[in-house]
């Protein structure tokens, strides 16, 4: 049961609780003077922690908050943030960060002058009798007062234009000749067109708006079935609907496939659908060499998009690559730090390959934006399990706030503690009530304890019944007693993985 699965029922409800109280968490963050960026560090490069910032070649795309054009702003600052992440040559705010920014107004006098030595992009629309108007302003703080760099009556059949002109003039003021917009194979209908928009927007939010994804997509491939962009983000929404109802798994996988198939036919460099492809092999599949191939061949064409950096990095870390797994996951942190996954898959992949006080200072720091963040005490206590502080791991469990993982921590901590009879029973209850959707975790368990022959045993039982968390294999402090059994190699070799030398 990797992180993943907070997002099925029963958890789902539960995890976007924790993500809202998060965003907020973060938002105070930012307004509170804390967001700092470091003139010459570059969220690209490779010796720049995640909290240093951004550097001065970084935009920050706001789409204000207007009640004008159905807030069509939010949709179009969405498309333009995801035309500018294919530039190698900037950095852009990705979408969840943007949108807990969406008026210039909260950035705040202070928050303002820690951003000045990038760049601001708000996207508006201001009410008028005559009809509802778009706009684009960019500013380059303090350098400049702000440029408006497109004003114009909003109309469906304008939508598209806008997009591409706002994205390409914000690159050419940049200083940045990055050939990052690609056309697309052919303009598609303006209506589907706005369809498309409002569809991505609800896969952002997800929860019940991947259902209404679904309707808006199925309708926009309808009138447009050869558009490279809307069959991947019809095979993503199908990914997520598949990924929160596991009875139709394999139907819609092979939608996805499709729909993917057809995408990159038509336009072989499209990175949503490499990166589409990456997800699927990965959480599906379980072909992991080909999560990464795919990822790898979608940061060709968007260098500069969180999500696709952070799917390049869980398939890095699957395969043992945790170097490059975790310089990755580092990138993508700044890009779009409200993603706090992303902080807690750093701190995993820390804790994974031996980086112990690293891998605590990481969860540590999630903590200081998000207390109650599903899991990140259970990962924090395990990690002081492992590392001989059992002591100091038993009050992270005990306050860990979901229920599964408490308990998972509880257990954990008991028997290092060397309280036998209470972890037993503790063990036994685990068991009875998750023996169907934690074997990984139970296996951990009786690896950490020394009972190869019982983890062998669940991790057989993980195997057949598709447990994500087998992708968590490989540098498993828990599973270190596994490694010189001659059943371990096996078990890696079925599932197409390789302990490193």
């Amino acid at each position: 049961m990797p992180l993943n699965n907070l997002l099925r029922p029963p958890h789902r409800s539960r995890f976007f609780f924790a993500l809202a109280a998060g965003i907020a968490a973060l938002v105070i963050y930012l307004s509170a003077d804390h967001f700092k960026v470091v003139p010459g560090i570059s969220a690209l490069d490779d010796s720049a922690p995640p909290e240093a910032g951004l550097g001065p070649q970084s935009v920050l795309v706001v789409p204000m908050r207007t009640q004008c054009a159905n807030n069509v702003t939010f949709l179009l600052g969405l498309e333009i943030i995801r035309a500018l992440q294919r530039s190698a040559e900037i950095e852009v705010i990705a979408p969840h960060s943007a949108l807990a920014l969406v008026d210039s107004e909260q950035l705040g006098e202070n928050t303002g002058s820690q951003v000045d030595t990038g760049w601001i992009l708000n996207v508006g629309c201001d009410a008028a009798p005559e009809g509802d108007e778009l706009f684009a302003d960019l500013t380059n703080t303090p350098k400049s007062e702000g440029e408006r760099l497109m004003e114009q009556p909003f109309t469906v059949e304008f939508l598209q234009t806008f997009t591409r002109h706002i994205a390409g003039t914000t690159l050419d003021r940049m200083g940045s000749d990055d050939p990052a917009i690609i056309s697309e194979f052919r303009q598609p209908d303006p209506a589907a067109y706005l369809k498309f928009l409002q569809a991505r927007f609800f896969l952002l939010i997800g929860g019940t708006g991947i259902a209404r994804a679904n309707q808006l997509l199925e309708e926009v491939v309808e009138v447009e079935p050869e558009w490279p962009s809307g069959l991947a983000a019809y095979a993503y929404s199908l990914l997520l609907e598949a990924d929160s109802n596991p009875v139709n798994d394999n139907q819609v996988q092979k939608q996805a496939e499709t729909s993917l198939s057809m995408a990159l036919q038509l336009q072989p460099d499209h990175p949503e659908s490499h990166l589409y492809r990456s997800l699927i092999a990965h959480r599906f599949e379980w072909q992991w060499q080909q999560a990464y191939d795919s990822a790898r061949l979608a940061l060709d064409s968007a260098p500069g998009n969180a999500q696709i950096l952070a799917a390049a990095s869980t398939a890095a870390f699957t395969l043992g690559r945790f170097e490059e797994g975790i310089e990755l996951i580092r990138k993508a942190i700044p890009l779009d730090p409200l993603v706090l996954s992303h902080r807690l898959k750093y701190g995993l992949m820390l804790e994974f390959s031996g980086q112990y006080q690293a891998a605590i200072d990481a969860y540590r720091e999630l903590m200081t934006l998000n207390p109650e963040y599903p899991a990140v005490r259970a990962y924090l206590g395990r990690t002081l399990v492992v590392a001989g502080r059992a002591e100091a791991a038993l009050p992270h469990m005990e306050i860990e706030t979901t229920p599964f993982w408490k308990e998972y921590g509880m257990v954990l901590v008991s028997f290092a503690l060397e309280r036998d009879q209470e972890a037993q029973q503790r063990l036994d209850t685990l068991i009875e009530l998750h023996a169907q959707d934690a074997a990984m975790q139970i296996a951990e368990i009786h690896a950490y304890i020394g009972r190869n022959d019982e983890a062998f045993e669940w991790l057989e039982l993980a195997v057949q019944q598709r447990d994500p968390g087998l992708s968590e294999l490989i540098g498993n402090p828990l599973l270190l007693g596994l490694v010189n059994d001659p059943r371990w190699d096996e078990l890696l070799a079925r599932l197409g993985l390789e302990q490193p030398e």
